[in-house]
C-alpha cells in the first residue's frame, strides 16, 4: 500500500475512485456525518464475524494507551432509506471500492498528578480499506496516518490557517507556497513550526537569511 500525503475529496467516493484510478489502495477513516455510512459500519461490526484482531500497549509517562484493531468483510446492511425509492441507505457503489472495515478501539488511561487518580478514556473508530491486510499491518497503516495529520494536516490548519483561507482565486497557488515556507522549516528540523513563524514575523530579514544559508 502507497502512502501518499494528499487531502480527500469533501465526496468520499471520488477519493476512492482516485486511489483506484492511480493503481493505488487506500485507507480512509469514516466521519461521523456520514451517517448511513456509520450506520452500516456498526451493523457489520454487531453481526459479523472478526477477520482478524491485534492489540498493542504503549505506555508514556503518565499515559498508557491499549489500540485494538479488528477487521472484518464489508458487506451492505443498512436498510433501504424512506426517501429513496431505487437505492439503498449505503450506495451500491461502495461495494466496488471498499473490501475490509477496520474498526479501531483507542482505551486510554491518565494519571492526574493534581488529584492523583487516573482517568479512562474509550474512543473508537472505523476505517475503510479498498484492500483485505493483517490487522497488525492496519495497525501500523493507521500510526502513519495519524502522523501525516498530526505533522502536516494540523498544522497547515492550526497554524498556517488554511481552513480558514476566504482565497477563491487561484486558491492551489496559495496552497504551494505554504508547501513551501513549510518545507523551509522542516529542512531547519524546526519542530515548533507557530513559535518559528512568530518569530520569523518579527524579524523578516532573518527568515530569508537562514533561507539563502540553508540553499
Amino acid at each position: 500500500m502507497s502512502c501518499y500525503n494528499f487531502r480527500c475529496f469533501t465526496y468520499p467516493k471520488k477519493t476512492f475512485e482516485l486511489i483506484k484510478e492511480s493503481w493505488n489502495e487506500g485507507l480512509i477513516q469514516v466521519k461521523n456525518n456520514q451517517k448511513f455510512l456509520n450506520k452500516n459500519c456498526e451493523k457489520i461490526r454487531n453481526n459479523t464475524e472478526i477477520l482478524d484482531e491485534n492489540l498493542t500497549y504503549e505506555k508514556k509517562w503518565n499515559r498508557r494507551e491499549r489500540r485494538l484493531i479488528r477487521t472484518y468483510n464489508y458487506v451492505n446492511l443498512t436498510e433501504k432509506a424512506p426517501w429513496r425509492k431505487y437505492s439503498w441507505g449505503v450506495d451500491e457503489i461502495w461495494k466496488n471500492y471498499i473490501t475490509t472495515l477496520v474498526e479501531v478501539t483507542r482505551i486510554i488511561t491518565t494519571f492526574d498528578t493534581k488529584i492523583k487518580k487516573s482517568k479512562t478514556t474509550i474512543e473508537k473508530s472505523f476505517y475503510l480499506s479498498t484492500k483485505e491486510f493483517s490487522a497488525k499491518e492496519f495497525q501500523k497503516f493507521v500510526r502513519w496516518h495519524w502522523w501525516i495529520e498530526n505533522s502536516n494536516h494540523w498544522v497547515r490548519d492550526e497554524t498556517l490557517w488554511e481552513d480558514k483561507s476566504r482565497i477563491r482565486v487561484k486558491p492551489e497557488i496559495f496552497c504551494i507556497l505554504r508547501s513551501f515556507a513549510l518545507n523551509i522549516l522542516r529542512a531547519k528540523w524546526i519542530k515548533n513550526v507557530k513559535n518559528s513563524i512568530y518569530r520569523n514575523s518579527l524579524n523578516i530579514y532573518k527568515f530569508f537569511k537562514e533561507y539563502w544559508d540553508f540553499i
